[in-house]
C-alpha cells in the first residue's frame, strides 16, 4: 500500500508540474492570446485526469468535465440569429450535392474517353469560370440584391447540371462547364454578403464560422455519397447535384424574402459610405497576401496527397484519414475558438497568426516523413485555416459599406478560385522540376512573406481590437 501510495504521489507531482509548465508556456509562447488555446485545454485535461485518478469521486469529475464541455459548445453555438442558421442550412444542402466537380476528371476520362490533357483543360476552364463567377456574383449582389443572386444561382445552376449530363464532345463540355461555373460560383459572394447583412457585429465571426462548418460538412457528405453513386452510374452524380441545387434554391425562396425596408436602410447608409475596393489599397494588399497564403494552403488538398503516396508510401485509406482530420478538427474546434476569442483580437492579427501556423505546418512536413510529425503538421494546417479564413471574411466586411459589400466580398472570394487554379500548377511543376522538399521550403517562404505582410498591415492600420 505504501509503494502504491508513493507511486500515486509521484504521478500526481508529475501531473502538477506538467500542468504548470503548460500554463506557463501558454503565457510565454507569444503575446497574442489566441495561442494559449493550444495549451490551456491540454493543461485542464491533465488536471481532470489527475482528479479522476486520485480522487474517490471520479464519476462526478467525469460528469463535470463533460457538462462543462457541453456548456461551452452550447454557448459557442447559442445566440446566433435564426437567419444565420437558415443560410448555413442552405449551404449544407447545396454543398451536400457537390458530386460532379470532385469526380469530373474521372468521368471525363473513363466515361467520355477524353485524354488526360483534355480532362485537365476542362478542370482549368471550370476554375477560370469560377473566378469570373465570384467577381460577377459580388458585383450583381450590389446591383440587384443578394437575394436574387442566390436564388437564381441555385435554380439556374441546378438546371445547368441537368444539361451538362448530355454534353459529349470536348467543346460542348468546355462551354457548358464554363457557363455553369460562372452561375454556381456567383452564389458564394452573395451568400457571404447575406451573412454579414443578417448578423450582428458581435456575432459576425461566429456566423461565418457556422457557414464554413456547413460547407465543410456538405463537402464531406457529397464526395462520399458521390463515390457510391458513381460505382453504379455517373449520371446519378449530375442528377443529385442538380436536385440539391434546385432544392436549396426553393428552400431559400421559402425562408427568405427581399425586404424593402432593409434595402432602403442600406441605400441611406450608402450615401455616406461609398468607398470602392479599387480605392482601398490596404484591402488590396491584404487580398494579395491572402492569395499567397491560400495558394500554399491548397497544396494540402492538391499536391500533398501525391507526396504522401509517392514519397511517404501511405495507402489511400491513410491519406483519406489524414485529410479527414482537417475537417474533423474544424467541426469540433472552430466555433469554440472563435467564441472564446470573441472580439478581443483584431481580425488582421488573427490572420497573421494563421499565416504563422502554415509556416510551422510546412516546416514539419519538410523536416520529417514520420507519421506522427505529419499528423502534427495537419493539425497546424487546420489551425492556420481556422485562424485565417473566418477572419478574412470579417476583415473584408469591415472594409466595405452596405452598397459596396458585394464587390468587396466578390474580390475576396475570387482569391480562392484563383488559388485553386494556380496551387496545383505551382506545386506539381516545382515538385517535378526540383523535388517535394524544395516545394515545401518555397511554401514556407511564401507564408513568411504573408506573415510579415499582415503584421506590417496591422501596424499601419492600427486596427482597434474587436
Amino acid at each position: 500500500m505504501k509503494k502504491c501510495s508513493q507511486k500515486h504521489k509521484i504521478t500526481t507531482n508529475i501531473i502538477k508540474q506538467t500542468t504548470a509548465f503548460l500554463q506557463e508556456g501558454s503565457c510565454l509562447f507569444v503575446k497574442t492570446k489566441p495561442i494559449t488555446l493550444f495549451f490551456l485545454p491540454l493543461s485542464n485535461f491533465i488536471k481532470m485526469i489527475s482528479q479522476i485518478g486520485f480522487q474517490e469521486n471520479s464519476t462526478n469529475s467525469i460528469f463535470m468535465f463533460f457538462q462543462t464541455t457541453l456548456t461551452l459548445y452550447k454557448n459557442a453555438y447559442g445566440g446566433l440569429p435564426r437567419t444565420s442558421w437558415l443560410l448555413a442550412s442552405i449551404m449544407l444542402i447545396n454543398r451536400s450535392g457537390s458530386m460532379v466537380i470532385p469526380f469530373m476528371g474521372v468521368y471525363l476520362v473513363q466515361k467520355l474517353h477524353f485524354s488526360l490533357t483534355e480532362a485537365g483543360t476542362i478542370i482549368t476552364i471550370f476554375g477560370m469560370g469560377s473566378i469570373v463567377g465570384t467577381y460577377l456574383g459580388g458585383w450583381l449582389a450590389d446591383k440587384i440584391g443578394q437575394y436574387h443572386v442566390q436564388f437564381w444561382s441555385l435554380l439556374i445552376g441546378g438546371f445547368g447540371f441537368f444539361v451538362l449530363m448530355f454534353m459529349q464532345t470536348f467543346w460542348e463540355f468546355a462551354v457548358a462547364i464554363f457557363v455553369i461555373s460562372i452561375i454556381v460560383e456567383a452564389l458564394r459572394p452573395a451568400n457571404s454578403a447575406s451573412v454579414a447583412q443578417y448578423s450582428a457585429p458581435e456575432n459576425l465571426t461566429r456566423s461565418y464560422a457556422l457557414n464554413r462548418l456547413a460547407a465543410n460538412l456538405g463537402y464531406a457528405v457529397g464526395p462520399s455519397v458521390g463515390g457510391l453513386l458513381a460505382a453504379y452510374d455517373f449520371r446519378y452524380l449530375f442528377l443529385v447535384d442538380a436536385i440539391t441545387c434546385i432544392s436549396a434554391g426553393l428552400f431559400f425562396r421559402y425562408w427568405f424574402k427581399p425586404t424593402q425596408q432593409k434595402a432602403s436602410t442600406e441605400n441611406q447608409l450608402a450615401k455616406t459610405e461609398k468607398k470602392l475596393p479599387s480605392q482601398d489599397y490596404d484591402f488590396l494588399i491584404a487580398v494579395g497576401l491572402a492569395m499567397i497564403c491560400v495558394t500554399t494552403f491548397f497544396q494540402l488538398f492538391t499536391v500533398m496527397p501525391l507526396y504522401f503516396k509517392q514519397i511517404c508510401f501511405y495507402s489511400e485509406q491513410k491519406i483519406g484519414v489524414l485529410l479527414g482530420t482537417n475537417g474533423l478538427i474544424i467541426a469540433l474546434a472552430e466555433m469554440l475558438i472563435v467564441y472564446k476569442i470573441g472580439q478581443r483580437v483584431s481580425p488582421i492579427r488573427m490572420i497573421s497568426i494563421g499565416a504563422l501556423m502554415l509556416v510551422v505546418a510546412f516546416s514539419l512536413i519538410a523536416i520529417s516523413k514520420s507519421l506522427i510529425i505529419i499528423v502534427f503538421a495537419i493539425v497546424f494546417f487546420t489551425f492556420g485555416e481556422i485562424f485565417m479564413f473566418p477572419y478574412l471574411n470579417v476583415f473584408t466586411v469591415s472594409r466595405s459599406s452596405p452598397s459596396t459589400r458585394g464587390k468587396f466580398i466578390g474580390i475576396y472570394a475570387s482569391v480562392f478560385s484563383i488559388a485553386w487554379v494556380f496551387a496545383p500548377l505551382i506545386g506539381t511543376n516545382v515538385a517535378k522540376n526540383f523535388d517535394f522538399t524544395t516545394l515545401w521550403y518555397l511554401m514556407i517562404a511564401f507564408n513568411v512573406i504573408g506573415f510579415i505582410g499582415f503584421k506590417s498591415l496591422e501596424a499601419k492600420m492600427k486596427i482597434q481590437k474587436f
